[in-house]
């Protein structure tokens, strides 16, 4: 896949820092994610139930793997995790993707050591703060783990590069 996406790329110039934007999505550089470049570190405030997109099971208004957020391999990331959902719990993780996408949080593997929330199953109703290193690259899931939820869209892709010197984010055009 990568490797298409780098053909399209060169096709269409729009290869930004190594790594190949897709059609139809767009680079954001949101107010909830703090980049300290000299330090290699990224502070990302990851809030579930932001707006109303998939009956408020997204995160930061994301949902159904809309939102990339892309680290460089090596950096330090912080999330800080709050649920602005009434309703529900919430809880969020950086997990392996698997096929097929799993019931809930006790079926996942989590990419990086202490990569989680607390109450990663049960769910939150308030927030949470945890720091984790991005040790290997690859493609993963930010996925809540309360059961259904992640299975239902509450999910997006957390990539680890070695061919990026800054984190990003990326959404689809017009979101």
């Amino acid at each position: 896949m990568l490797g298409l996406t780098l053909v399209a790329s060169a096709l269409t110039g729009a290869a930004v820092d190594g790594m190949a934007q897709e059609e139809g999505r767009r680079r954001i550089s949101p107010d909830w994610m703090s980049v300290d470049a000299a330090n290699q570190r990224v502070d990302l405030d990851i809030v579930a139930g932001l707006t109303t997109v998939n009956n408020a099971w997204n995160f930061n208004g994301y949902a159904d793997g809309d939102m990339t957020i892309a680290v460089p391999l090596g950096w330090q990331v912080q999330i800080h995790f709050s649920n602005q959902d009434a309703n529900y719990p919430h809880s969020v993780g950086i997990v392996e993707i698997e096929d097929p996408m799993p019931v809930s949080g006790d079926e996942t593997t989590m990419a990086f050591p202490r990569a989680f929330s607390l109450k990663f199953v049960g769910g939150l109703f308030d927030e949470d703060t945890f720091a984790f290193k991005v040790n290997r690259t690859g493609k993963f899931w930010l996925f809540c783990g309360v059961p259904v939820h992640g299975r239902n869209g509450m999910w997006d892709y957390f990539v680890v590069s070695d061919e990026i010197s800054e984190p990003y984010v990326e959404v689809p055009e017009g979101s």
